[in-house]
């Protein structure tokens, strides 16, 4: 269930991002084939309250999270700390910057967050950061301290036991399946399986 909550979070985290405010369902809605889809609608919320509600949200479900630097490719406590700051930023600096740009608010607050509210979530953003870093879990990666090109070139290649990552995508792969990321994101006129 925190899981799931967590992945609503990051759901609404990126809708409003790229919308503003929108509806905040938390209970699953049925239609009752009447014809009238009306009961269904519900407003839009204010930006800053979605923004809350997914700060809100990682507050809880990180508590029910695994504590371990080692779960990367699921929901952790340094995941939904590192979501929190984030999340936290992107409000601050709405609400700090989004003055100069009058143009994209909306009377009822769907979009734009108040300038009041800057230092709070920047408040916000901070306290996660530091929880994440004295939660001694992470750190950069300092393999190769005296080349700090190669060092930082290893970072991508290096699996084992990088201490930067927080979360990642799995591709231990089953026996037998391939990933299709590079073919799919290359032009197909140069892939070598268009070739023939």
């Amino acid at each position: 269930v925190a899981e799931a909550r967590f992945l609503r979070a990051a759901d609404y985290f990126e809708l409003v991002k790229r919308m503003g405010g929108v509806p905040i369902v938390t209970e699953a809605l049925t239609y009752d084939y009447n014809g009238d889809p009306s009961y269904l609608q519900q407003p839009r919320a204010k930006e800053a309250a979605v923004y809350d509600f997914v700060l809100a949200e990682l507050d809880t479900v990180m508590q029910f999270l695994p504590d371990d630097a080692t779960v990367q490719d699921r929901a952790s406590k340094g995941l939904c700390l590192a979501m929190q700051s984030r999340a936290a930023l992107y409000a601050a600096s709405i609400a700090r910057y989004g003055a100069s740009t009058p143009g994209v608010t909306l009377p009822g607050g769907e979009i734009g967050i108040p300038a009041a509210d800057a230092n709070t979530y920047y408040q916000i953003s901070r306290n996660a950061s530091l929880a994440l870093v004295k939660s001694g879990k992470y750190s950069l990666y300092m393999k190769k301290p005296d080349d700090l090109a190669d060092n930082f070139a290893a970072i991508f290649y290096d699996k084992n036991n990088n201490p930067e990552v927080i979360f990642a995508q799995n591709f231990k792969l089953k026996s037998g399946t391939v990933e299709g990321w590079t073919l799919n994101n290359q032009p197909r006129a140069i892939a070598e399986e268009a070739q023939g």
